[in-house]
């Protein structure tokens, strides 16, 4: 991973070596999230339904991988289940090609 940008660690993340930050691009998050916001994820943390995470997808066996923020909504058979906001959606992964989902820390866990 290549770093862009460097951006102050919030106290909530102190402790967390993995953690990271990512600014967003698109329009599917919003109003959660906007175009350009950072999102300060810790990778240590079990992710839960209704959590908003970052996934990481090799859409199929040949692709490069993409990455997605969405609303993550849970597990069913061999698919991650999410969800976007803008169109409102839900979106599917097959689990075989998911390789991380990592949760994103809302702002009250970021400041305490």
């Amino acid at each position: 991973t290549e770093r862009i940008e460097e951006v102050p660690r919030p106290a909530g993340l102190k402790n967390s070596l993995n953690a990271y930050a990512l600014r967003t691009s698109g329009e599917s998050m919003i109003p959660r999230y906007f175009p350009r916001d950072i999102l300060y994820i810790n990778p240590d943390q079990d992710v839960r339904a209704g959590d908003h995470v970052v996934i990481q997808v090799r859409m199929h066996d040949q692709a490069g991988i993409e990455t997605w923020v969405k609303r993550f909504d849970g597990y069913e058979n061999d698919e991650v289940l999410t969800w976007q906001y803008n169109p409102p959606a839900r979106l599917t992964f097959k689990r075989r090609f998911v390789i991380a989902i990592h949760r994103v820390l809302p702002v009250n866990e970021l400041y305490v």
